[in-house]
Formats: C-alpha cells, sequence, structure tokens
C-alpha cells in the first residue's frame, strides 16, 4: 500500500495535526486512508480513543465532510464514527493529503447515537457566509447519511 501523510489546517491553512497513513482506494469522488491513532488515549463523547486504535478514513472531493471509522486496537471492532466538517479535499499530491477543518464535527457511536461537537468555536470563526452555510449542509448531510444507516429515518 502507498503511504500517504494526511495533514489536517485550521479554517485559515494553519496546521494543527499530521501523522501518516496508507492509502488504500482513490477514485475521482473520494480517498480511502488507513491510519492509526497516534496521540495518548482520549475520550470523545462516549467513545474511548486508544492509541493504535485503526482508523479508516474516507475523504471526499465534492462533500463538506470527512468520515473516520474507528475500530477497535485489540479486536477490530466499531467503536464508531467521527466525521470532521470542513473544505472538499483534492487530489492527494505529494503523497500529502491536506483537510481543511472547520471546526464542526459529529460523533456517531457504534448503535448510531449522534452527538454534534464543537458548534461553538464553528460559530465564532471568522468565514464567510457561503462557508459557513456549506459547512451547515454538510452537518446535515453526513448526520443524515448515518439516520439512514441505522434505519432512524426513511430512506
Amino acid at each position: 500500500m502507498k503511504k500517504i501523510t494526511i495533514i489536517k489546517r485550521d479554517a485559515h491553512g494553519k496546521v494543527r495535526w499530521q501523522y501518516g497513513g496508507s492509502l488504500l482506494s482513490l477514485s475521482d469522488r473520494e480517498i480511502v486512508i488507513e491510519a492509526f491513532f497516534d496521540r495518548d488515549s482520549t475520550v470523545e463523547g462516549n467513545i474511548i480513543i486508544n492509541k493504535g486504535d485503526r482508523f479508516v478514513e474516507t475523504y471526499y472531493t465534492d462533500q463538506w465532510y470527512d468520515i473516520l471509522e474507528i475500530h477497535d486496537r485489540d479486536d477490530d471492532h466499531i467503536k464508531g464514527w467521527y466525521c470532521d466538517i470542513g473544505f472538499p479535499v483534492k487530489q492527494p499530491s505529494d503523497d500529502c493529503l491536506y483537510f481543511d477543518d472547520l471546526e464542526l464535527d459529529l460523533l456517531v457511536n457504534a448503535d448510531g447515537e449522534q452527538m454534534v461537537l464543537d458548534m461553538e468555536r464553528f460559530e465564532s470563526l471568522d468565514i464567510d457566509p457561503e462557508t459557513r452555510e456549506k459547512a451547515l449542509t454538510g452537518l446535515k448531510q453526513v448526520r443524515d447519511y448515518f439516520k439512514k444507516l441505522f434505519g432512524k429515518i426513511d430512506p
């Protein structure tokens, strides 16, 4: 598998976090990467993310979010999904994928319960109204995706 560096930046392009992964698939619309959590254990909502947990990360060139599927490091069961709301990505270049984050996140646990995170930080961002609207539309789209996935709305 091809190695790739994922570079997460804030809304103004400042690098906040970068880590390595392996490219699983690449198409015009999406980039799928496998990566392993490289920080100390943390708690997001009711999901404990441990160092070494496996992430299957899907980034889109036409959507205002990513979907990070979190797998347990010990038995690989799915713990949940972490979705960052941000600008659509461009195809990787120089073995790097850049994701520009807009602070707003969606956490979905393994039974489909959803929790919106960091709304206050998103609301305080200095971004134009069009970007704000597209981000909120992205949040709605990813929420609806998981509601449908768990049978909580009509298809």
